[in-house]
């Protein structure tokens, strides 16, 4: 194990002209999402040529292609889906059948085994970067078997050689191979990480920290509202396969929440074959969602027709209302163009738009003054002027008064009759059998319920 780059080596042996530099740079030194610049190979006296820029893979020019016999791709991959290096694999291989010149794929051993898979399949719709082919989020392909199954499945014509890794069996891990774990990228810096990261990499799609900047990239999770002793406590509790949680606290120094104490929790991964990371990331994603729902948010669009989230899980995983009710429930609420969650009762809210003869009962454990309450009065004065509903506002900050004031707005025929948050959303779901023509709508809160006439929003101040 002698440990020179590959780089190095063909400089050496054969007449390399050129480096393509992917995400993270040829070196490995570039952030996630950063900017890879052309440049001149300071080891090598070589130029190279970004195939990244703007959160985007770029592909490479024509004229380059020509000045060249073969381009050779050697890169450890994750086995993970929304990590670029496949992306920027899948583009090469075009770039080459459209040149006519030869793609050598040098295969590497897949980390996470060869014969696990993971999370949904890519919905076309999803389609991006992060993204570029209907793959499961865990894969478990080499890179090689990658590029010889879009090649036949596409039809792409490319040239392909791959140049196979002798000894591996599908059923090892990386940490079973012997080999040492070069990092791929400064967020990947030991296996350990590459384990959990199909699953926590979904953070980036939240205000949620995945830890980078901070000793554990994605191995730690948090934000500066969240009580890690109380979701590790929660998570435990999940008796997931192969993982162990405790309580975190952190600092990032860079990226999200900079500078801001966070508590959250390490993962420990007690058995990696049991282990199953995007079932964990996903459990995780919705506790945290359920315990803090006043402060957990999407990452804004900006401007984006799809959610950076929806794009790392290949499908629509931010609800949406299913009804004009929950829409203006608060002008904030998350566009149709992202479907409901598939777990999430969204259809059971049919019929709850508000016809002018029933009130709109809108039911908060705060003063009307909270700044997020607010939000959602508004959004309720528009659609009371809009439908002439009657719009009745009740301040329960009373627990003990929760139950009786969600019975009572039922009994005066409110439809529908929305309910802020945990304690509230618990009773309504608790009361809503009682009143099966009555429309309960929670919200900013999602809670799992075979209730018909229950149906859960959230709400976004970010799109307001």
């Amino acid at each position: 194990c002698h440990l020179n780059s590959t780089i190095d080596i063909l400089h050496k042996k054969y007449r390399l002209t050129a480096l393509f530099g992917p995400e993270h740079g040829v070196r490995g030194n570039v952030g996630a999402g950063g900017n890879v610049e052309d440049y001149i190979d300071k080891d090598t006296g070589l130029p190279v040529y970004s195939l990244y820029g703007g959160e985007e893979g770029r592909h490479i020019a024509p004229e380059r292609l020509e000045t060249l016999d073969a381009v050779v791709y050697d890169i450890q991959d994750l086995g993970t889906r929304f990590y670029t290096f496949i992306s920027t694999l899948l583009y090469v291989m075009e770039d080459c059948a459209a040149a006519g010149r030869e793609l050598i794929v040098l295969d590497r051993p897949a980390p996470l085994d060869g014969v696990t898979v993971e999370g949904g399949l890519l919905e076309p719709e999803y389609r991006s970067f992060v993204g570029a082919y209907p793959l499961c989020i865990r894969y478990g392909l080499t890179a090689g078997e990658l590029a010889c199954m879009v090649n036949a499945e596409q039809k792409l014509g490319c040239r392909l050689t791959v140049v196979p890794c002798t000894g591996w069996e599908r059923t090892r891990l990386f940490s079973e191979t012997g080999n040492l774990w070069m990092m791929p990228s400064m967020g990947i810096p030991h296996f350990s990480t590459a384990l959990v990261y199909p699953g926590t990499c979904l953070f980036e799609g939240t205000n949620v920290s995945e830890g980078r900047a901070t000793a554990c990239p994605v191995e730690m999770i948090g934000a500066p509202f969240v009580d890690g002793a109380a979701l590790a406590g929660a998570m435990n509790r999940e008796g997931l396969p192969g993982v162990i949680f405790t309580a975190a606290c952190f600092t990032p120094y860079a990226s999200k929440h900079k500078g801001e104490p966070c508590e959250g929790v390490l993962l420990h991964v007690s058995d990696a074959h049991a282990f199953r990371p995007v079932r964990t990331g996903v459990t995780l994603l919705y506790r945290i969602r359920e315990m803090w729902p006043r402060q957990f948010r999407w990452k804004p669009r900006d401007g984006k027709p799809r959610r950076f989230v929806s794009l790392l899980a290949g499908c629509g995983v931010a609800p949406a209302p299913s009804d004009a009710a929950a829409s203006a429930a608060a002008s904030a609420a998350q566009p149709a163009s992202e479907p409901a969650e598939p777990a999430a009762p969204a259809a059971s809210a049919t019929g709850a738009v508000p016809t002018g003869d029933k009130p709109i009962a809108l039911l908060i454990p705060s003063p009307v003054g909270d700044p997020f309450i607010a939000l959602c009065v508004k959004g309720l004065e528009k659609l009371s002027e809009e439908t002439g509903a009657e719009l009745k506002i009740i301040e329960t900050l009373d627990k003990a008064e929760y139950e009786d004031q969600v019975r009572a707005m039922a009994e005066l025929g409110a439809n529908p009759v929305y309910c802020m948050w945990g304690d509230l959303s618990e009773l309504a779901v608790k009361v809503a059998p009682e009143y099966p023509d009555t429309k309960f709508i929670l919200a900013d809160v999602y809670m799992k319920t075979n209730q018909p006439n229950v149906s859960s929003i959230s709400v976004d101040p970010y799109a307001s």
